[in-house]
């Protein structure tokens, strides 16, 4: 389906009106017969209510409203927080009808309904009639769920993901007709807020609500499949007037709930060393932007400049977690500065559990944010090799293999829908130890080795000392260095290219000798000596695959994309972040164009594939070489034992 704007056709209030009556009508009073109580066990309710062990179905009467006004404890007001939960459960309500009267009027179900009443339905119609009410009543329900979760999973997020309370699950679904869906729905949800025995605050109240709802969806979801005649509903989309919510068939983005982790803030400009990484961490803000929230789409990524899995590695204490803090602050201002919503998702501590199946449960449970195409996810993975351990390594645990495996196939498979607006990061000390699945997936890498410079270091040392400089200017009796200006070596690089100049044969002996092998045959400026030197390092190193080539593939695209935007696009977003995606996408082609203007292809090629086959030796062979030096430095140990030893034995004789 289009994504396109003018491909959604509008919910405005005056359609909304019409069931404004109804949906009071539920919140104030719902009737039901329920069969066995999900709630017999519970000693009482917040009103006291306690259900007797032996009982017939009989209807019951419950109050959304009443309820509320417990749980605000007035017999008046309502408090704020439950005011909000029932006037979004109103809306939701409207918006469920009304979807549901749309899809009974264009479906052909409002004649069948007419001819029915008239006796008039043959046997094929009888059938038509009963799956089209059934699916009219599935379209009400999950639109009335979907709003509902959308809007109250964004509210008072910190708060209510503090509230442990146990759900046991949506008790029944009745689809037999909309009147009996709505009635259905709310009555349970009523009796979950004032039956439970866990509803007690304003916050339980909000939580309830929100994992009831979720649970209709789940339900929805799991039967979708059995719905007939749905084309009217979902070959066609709907946007809330004055709302960003929109409804696109049985689809249901309702990760927003996760509550952004807080941050340290650091500027780029206080890190030192490390410009591949600064220069990277700048480059993805910016495309981050380019982010178009009405299309789903980010004109960058579509044209190759956004990887979506990125790793940099190093040995520790050189900057990764500063890097981390770095890209985050800077995505926030700019999120800030643009008006697109932000998300700091980085990957918990507590995601391997000691229980079958609970890791890959939370695994997924992280992973749902990242599909959230309201806002700008970041999410970073610091000392990545606890999580994404290497599957082939002896003692890895269940809890690893199950986030590795919920890993891989959220970020390259049938599922793993990429919209351009979120990019995880791995960081490690360590990268020979990650899964050799989740390494291959990784399309850009960057080396972070702090200081690395007599600048550097100058520079490390003044970011330290200018704090007691600026309590006391004489206490600082050092002098400065005559021929250097502190920090000015850490300014951002231009183009990536400043760094990459002398990158024109691998540095890795092991693929250095492939690479004068094939160079002495074939010419880095033809397109053969490429096809060569891949085929022959998987000829020695089999490890290599073509989805290491994709890589290289991607290192290039980015390359190719490495230009500065104008600076007054940031000064007045409306210049180009502002705009529509096609204006984007054409003005980054004019960059794009410009930029290659002066560049060589077969320069850029040459280098990212040095890089990357570098890198990737360095990783491979990082575990054998650490066990050889252990052995030579044990073997250089015992040979100075042996000569203290001999010392020692000439001292006695």
């Amino acid at each position: 389906m289009s994504t396109d704007t003018s491909s959604y056709l509008p919910i405005d209030e005056i359609q909304l009106g019409k069931f404004t009556e109804k949906a009071n009508y539920l919140l104030t009073r719902v009737k039901w017969s329920p069969g066995a109580s999900l709630f017999e066990k519970k000693e009482k309710s917040i009103s006291k209510w306690r259900e007797s062990s032996v009982r017939q179905a009989v209807t019951e009467e419950l109050s959304l409203i009443k309820i509320a006004k417990i749980i605000s404890n007035d017999p008046l007001l309502l408090t704020e927080s439950v005011n909000h939960v029932l006037t979004v459960l109103r809306q939701g309500l409207r918006i469920g009808m009304h979807m549901s009267a749309l899809y009974t009027k264009f479906s052909g179900l409002e004649s069948l309904a007419a001819l029915n009443a008239k006796r008039g339905l043959s046997e094929s119609q009888k059938t038509e009639f009963r799956e089209k009410y059934r699916t009219a009543s599935a379209v009400g329900v999950f639109a009335s769920a979907y709003h509902v979760v959308w809007e109250i999973c964004k509210y008072r997020t910190e708060d209510v993901s503090s509230v442990t309370i146990r759900f046991e699950g949506v008790p029944e679904m009745n689809l037999t007709s909309p009147v009996r869906a709505f009635d259905c729905m709310i009555y349970y949800c009523a009796a979950y807020l004032e039956k439970s025995g866990v509803v007690h605050t304003e916050l339980d109240f909000i939580k309830m609500t929100l994992l009831y709802f979720e649970g209709i969806i789940d339900e929805i979801k799991n039967r979708e499949t059995s719905f007939k005649y749905c084309e009217t509903f979902t070959e066609k989309s709907y946007k809330l007037v004055g709302s960003d919510f929109c409804i696109t068939g049985f689809e249901a983005m309702t990760e927003a709930h996760a509550a952004g982790v807080e941050f340290n803030r650091v500027e780029l400009s206080h890190i030192v060393g490390n410009r591949d990484a600064k220069h990277k961490a700048r480059r993805l803000a910016e495309r981050l932007l380019c982010y178009d929230k009405e299309t789903k789409r980010n004109p960058m990524h579509d044209l190759g400049g956004l990887p979506f899995l990125r790793m940099g590695h190093g040995e520790p204490g050189t900057g990764k977690s500063l890097q981390i803090s770095a890209t985050a602050t800077m995505l926030h201002d700019l999120c800030e500065l643009i008006g697109l919503p932000f998300l700091f998702w980085p990957m918990p501590d507590n995601l391997i559990s000691t229980f079958q199946g609970g890791s890959g449960e939370r695994t997924i449970e992280w992973m749902k944010p990242l599909r959230d195409s309201g806002k700008i996810v970041y999410a970073p993975v610091d000392d990545a090799e606890n999580n994404l351990e290497d599957r082939t390594r002896q003692g890895v645990s269940a809890g690893v293999r199950e986030v590795v495996s919920v890993f891989l196939r959220n970020t390259e498979g049938a599922y793993a829908v990429n919209h351009g607006n979120s990019v995880i990061e791995l960081f490690t000390n360590l990268p020979e130890q990650l899964d050799k699945a989740v390494l291959s997936r990784i399309m850009d890498r960057f080396y972070i080795g702090g200081a690395m410079t007599r600048e550097d270091f100058l520079d490390q040392d003044f970011l330290w000392w200018k704090r007691f400089k600026a309590i006391d200017p004489d206490f600082i009796n050092l002098t400065d260095p005559k021929d250097y200006k502190f920090l000015s070596r850490q300014k951002l690089t231009k183009s990536i290219s400043q760094i990459y100049e002398s990158l024109d044969k691998p540095s890795e002996e092991r693929i250095r000798g492939v690479f004068d092998k094939v160079s002495r045959k074939y010419n880095p400026t033809e397109h053969d000596f490429f096809a060569h030197f891949f085929y022959a390092v998987k000829q020695e190193y089999p490890f290599f695959t073509s989805r290491d080539v994709r890589n290289i593939q991607a290192a290039v695209n980015e390359r190719i994309m490495d230009f500065d935007f104008d600076p007054q696009w940031l000064d007045d977003p409306a210049m180009f972040f502002l705009k529509d995606y096609d204006s984007k996408k054409q003005m980054i082609l004019e960059l794009m164009k410009e930029n290659m203007k002066g560049l060589s292809f077969a320069e850029i090629r040459l280098q990212e594939t040095v890089r990357y086959l570098d890198s990737l030796s360095k990783i491979v062979f990082a575990e054998e070489d650490r066990k050889l030096n252990e052995m030579v430095s044990q073997m250089l140990l015992q040979e100075k034992a042996m000569r203290r030893v001999n010392k020692k034995l000439k001292i006695e004789n």
